[in-house]
């Protein structure tokens, strides 16, 4: 027998494939953390007792559009404390600046990077649950990210003469077994 020690090894290959394994499971805790936020600290864009929502015109659908698509480059930018800053009273009066911010970040962070977007439609009502009344927009687009593919939506409020975000809502349709094709 030998007194030398033997040679040491290194370290095995499982290690990595655990490391991949925690970061996925890291991305879907996250995941399951923003919906979680969105679910408790998200504005629902309802309308006020069953208001039929309006096309507008063409001109207040586009107005409405570069709103909405001046407010998402901004978060496709990772700004967010930007979006807190012109966010109108609506948002300010229902959420904390904090819960705003990580709502964004969390939200955000589970999708990955914008690949494309495109929009589904406008719609307008005088008054939203939980809102006075007004000159109240929502736009809503599809939003393809590196993770998944998501309806994104923007209401807006008309508030000082401009339009003004309150809010940014993520859906994300899941089939349940047995249901697709329907």
């Amino acid at each position: 027998m030998s007194d030398e020690m033997p040679p040491t090894t290194s370290v095995p290959a499982a290690v990595p494939a655990r490391a991949s394994r925690r970061r996925i499971a890291a991305i879907l805790v996250l995941a399951v953390v923003s919906i979680a936020a969105f679910l408790v600290f998200g504005i629902r864009y309802k309308t006020g007792r069953g208001e039929p929502q309006q096309a507008g015109t063409p001109e207040q659908q586009a107005e409405a559009t570069a709103v909405a698509l001046a407010f998402l480059a901004v978060v496709d930018a990772g700004d967010y404390e930007r979006t807190w800053a012109e966010a109108g009273p609506l948002r300010r009066q229902t959420d904390t600046k904090i819960g705003w911010l990580m709502l964004l970040r969390t939200s955000r962070a589970a999708l990955g990077d914008l690949r494309e977007r495109k929009r589904l439609g406008v719609g307008f009502v005088s008054k939203v649950r939980g809102g006075p009344p007004g000159r109240n927009a929502g736009v809503a687009f599809e939003g393809r990210f590196a993770n998944t593919t998501v309806q994104e939506h923007v209401p807006l409020q008309f508030h000082d003469g401009q339009w003004k975000t309150t809010g940014y809502h993520i859906k994300k349709n899941i089939p349940l077994p047995g249901t697709a094709g329907r």
